[in-house]
C-alpha cells in the first residue's frame, strides 16, 4: 500500500548531462601479483583526469567485478565525488561488453574512453578538441601518438585521404616521442629500435595546418557521441581480446570515418607497476594523490631456489607453453569465479 506521495514527483527536474563524460572500465580481481598496484594505479588515474581536465565533466566507472576490496573503495570514491556514475558488477561481463553498456548509457556529446592504466597530462583535452575541429570526419581521437596500427595496413581510408581535402606525408616522429611511448608499453630494446626507424602517415588540414597522426587506438580514445553509436555495441565474446579491439576500427574505417591522434603524447600507459618515470612525473606535477608507495625493487627478482626452478622451467619452450595454460587457468579459478 502506498502512503502520500513520492516527493520527487513534484516537478524537480534531473541534473543535465555535461558536454564531456569520460569512462573507464576496472578490473582488479586481487590484490596480489600482477594487480599488486592496480588500485593505486586506478586512483591516480582518476586523480589526473580530475586536476588535468580543463572543462567540467561527467566521470563514469564501470567495475567488472572486481575484489570486494576494491569495490569498497570505488563506493567510497562515488561518495566523496570523485567518481560520478558508478557501475558495478558481479561478474566479468568482458571490457567490450562493459563498453557497450556504458556508451549506450551515457548522453554526453563528447565522450572519452580510457583504460584504467592511462596518466592524463595536462592539456590532453584541449589537443584533442583542436583536432577534431581540424578534423569533423574523425570518430576516433587519441591523444597520443599511434605508432602501432591496430588494422596493420589494412585501412581503406588511408588510401583515398584526399578525398577529405587533406595532404599527407610520411614523417619520423620526434624520438622523445617514440621513447615515451615504448616505456609505457614496456617495449623490448629491439622493438623500441624498429619503432624509431619507422615512419608514421601524418595528415594535414591545409586550411587549419594542424596535423595529426592517422590511426587512433581503442584503449584511449574521445568521439562525438553521433559517430561512437554508429559502431557500437560491437562483439563481447571474451574477457580482453585484441580482436575485438581491432573490430571496433575495422568498423570506423567500414564506416570511411578518420582515426587519429596527436603528434605529441598527453596521455601515457602506466600498466601494472609505477616506474620511477611516471612516479617522477606525478611528483612534478603535484599530482593531490593518495602517498604513493614505491615498489621495492628487490621484489621483482625472487631470490629464492623455487623461483629460480619456476625461471629455468620458463626457459624451456614445452614448459613454458604448460605453465602459461596453468596461470590462465588458475586465473581464471581465482578470478572469473570468486564469488
Amino acid at each position: 500500500m502506498r502512503i502520500g506521495q513520492n516527493p520527487a514527483k513534484a516537478g524537480i527536474k534531473a541534473p543535465r548531462p555535461k558536454r564531456l563524460g569520460i569512462f573507464t572500465v576496472t578490473y582488479v580481481p586481487n590484490q596480489e601479483g600482477y594487480f599488486t598496484e592496480s588500485l593505486q594505479i586506478i586512483k591516480i588515474v582518476l586523480t589526473a583526469l580530475r586536476q588535468h581536465t580543463s572543462e567540467s565533466f561527467d566521470l563514469c566507472v564501470f567495475d567488472n567485478g572486481s575484489c570486494a576490496e576494491v569495490q569498497q573503495e570505488l563506493i567510497r570514491l562515488n561518495q566523496v565525488g570523485v567518481i560520478d556514475t558508478l557501475t558495478l558488477s558481479h561478474q566479468n561481463i568482458g571490457k567490450m561488453g562493459a563498453m557497450n553498456w556504458q556508451i549506450a548509457a551515457m548522453r554526453n556529446e563528447w565522450i572519452v574512453f580510457t583504460d584504467s592504466d592511462f596518466y592524463f597530462r595536462k592539456g590532453w583535452l584541449e589537443e584533442s578538441l583542436r583536432l577534431a575541429e581540424s578534423f569533423p570526419a574523425a570518430a576516433l581521437i587519441t591523444a597520443q601518438p599511434n605508432i602501432f596500427d591496430q588494422l596493420e595496413g589494412t585501412s581503406q581510408v588511408a588510401l583515398h585521404l584526399d578525398k577529405f581535402g587533406l595532404k599527407t606525408s610520411m614523417e619520423k616522429l620526434d624520438r622523445d616521442v617514440v621513447e615515451d611511448y615504448c616505456r609505457g608499453i614496456g617495449a623490448s630494446a629491439e622493438n623500441t629500435q624498429k619503432f624509431l626507424a619507422s615512419d608514421c602517415l601524418i595528415i594535414e588540414n591545409p586550411t587549419t595546418q594542424v596535423k595529426a597522426v592517422f590511426g587512433a587506438c581503442t584503449a584511449q580514445f574521445l568521439g562525438r557521441r553521433k559517430h561512437l553509436q554508429q559502431f557500437f555495441p560491437t562483439s563481447a565474446e571474451y574477457l580482453i581480446a585484441r580482436e575485438e579491439d581491432n573490430e571496433i576500427s575495422r568498423r570506423v574505417d567500414a564506416l570511411d570515418l578518420l582515426q587519429i591522434s596527436t603528434l605529441r603524447p598527453y596521455v601515457v600507459h602506466i600498466g601494472n607497476h609505477l616506474d620511477e618515470n611516471i612516479l617522477a612525473e606525478i611528483s612534478m606535477d603535484g599530482l593531490d594523490t593518495p602517498e604513493v608507495s614505491r615498489m621495492d625493487e628487490s621484489l621483482k627478482y625472487k631470490s629464492n631456489t623455487a623461483w629460480r626452478f619456476l625461471a629455468y622451467l620458463n626457459r624451456i619452450p614445452f614448459m613454458r607453453k604448460m605453465l602459461k595454460r596453468l596461470y590462465v587457468n588458475l586465473f581464471e579459478l581465482y578470478s572469473i569465479g570468486k564469488r
